[in-house]
């Protein structure tokens, strides 16, 4: 009896002691992280880091997070943030965001208000931390943008899974439920949003994707974007290749059902100032004489020289798909 209960000591000292060893390493990654930030002119900081879930977990609190890039504008600021992984599975980590958060760019500020929203992801220790899986889901979700409501969700979910026979590329799928936004209202109470996505990187999303260079996209294919809003139901598919500068080039084929309010919107989401409510007026009507079915239109969508293209009109530049 007495050798058993010397044995469970010596165990649970033992434990113990790793624990506590675990928890100071794991502090000393996030210090690690945000001072490298800053060595690379990032603004990165925090009030307070607490590791707790003694015996069986490494449980870190920051409070008052703030980091952005300084030279590209992007940025993100909330009153905490918690990640959460069993001491013995370090290559998993649950992450929760808290119920009001803040999203930066050179031009907007995002409110973000959520129920709740999570995320988890899985990483391959011996691979420099690539990543193998990662999701994001949330509920009751609310986005207002620079204090005017851009969209609601009632739920949304993301995730991102590697391709073992191709290091660098990456399957994405996506849905988003109850979508309601200024444009798009939920009057039926059916818009929703689903995707299947497949990406190709220069460079797998590991540790050096947070320290050092972002990686670019190479290759994009649409294998199935799908949804309804409103009364117009969509599906866009197709494949683009990416050059070095961010530019797009490719294919892609749009069908709209009860077409010309949604394409009109559409338009204007995606070119903004940079189009004006004329030139979206005569793209709608040459859709309507070349391409439409009734109330069906499907658009041929071709990326070319830097420019976007419904069959021979050259409708505006093409998006950049790199990250500032």
């Amino acid at each position: 009896m007495k050798r058993l209960l010397a044995l469970i000591i010596i165990t649970a000292s033992l434990w113990a002691g790793y624990w506590v060893v675990g928890s100071r390493a794991v502090a000393q990654a996030y210090i690690a992280y945000f001072a490298a930030q800053d060595d690379r002119g990032w603004s990165a900081n925090y009030t307070d880091l607490e590791v707790t879930g003694f015996p069986n977990r490494f449980d870190v609190m920051l409070s008052d997070v703030f980091i952005a890039d300084t030279q590209s504008g992007l940025g993100w600021e909330a009153p905490f943030f918690q990640t959460l992984s069993l001491s013995y599975k370090l290559q998993h980590i649950i992450a929760a965001f808290p119920n009001e958060h803040f999203l930066f760019t050179p031009q907007t500020e995002y409110r973000i208000r959520n129920e709740k929203l999570q995320a988890s992801l899985v990483v391959n220790l011996r691979q420099n931390g690539a990543v193998r899986r990662s999701n994001l889901h949330g509920t009751g979700v609310t986005i207002d943008r620079d204090t005017a409501p851009f969209a609601q969700f009632d739920e949304v979910f993301v995730a991102i899974h590697d391709i073992e026979a191709a290091p660098q590329s990456y399957k994405i799928n996506l849905r988003a439920l109850g979508l309601n936004t200024p444009d798009f209202p939920n009057t039926t109470g059916n818009n929703h949003v689903q995707g299947d996505i497949e990406i190709d990187l220069d460079r797998p999303l590991d540790k050096a994707a947070l320290s050092e260079a972002r990686p670019k996209m190479t290759r994009v294919s649409l294998k199935k974007i799908s949804g309804t809003l409103g009364a117009t139901e969509f599906l866009l598919a197709g494949d683009v290749t990416v050059d070095p500068s961010g530019i797009p080039e490719g294919a892609l084929q749009l069908r709209l059902v009860n077409w010309r309010t949604a394409l009109d919107r559409m338009l204007e989401q995606i070119f903004g100032a940079t189009m004006a409510a004329e030139t979206r007026t005569q793209i709608v009507a040459a859709a309507g004489m070349f391409f439409a079915d009734g109330e069906t239109l499907d658009l041929p969508i071709d990326l070319r020289g830097g420019n976007v293209y419904l069959g021979p009109l050259n409708i505006g530049a093409a998006p950049n798909l790199h990250l500032p």
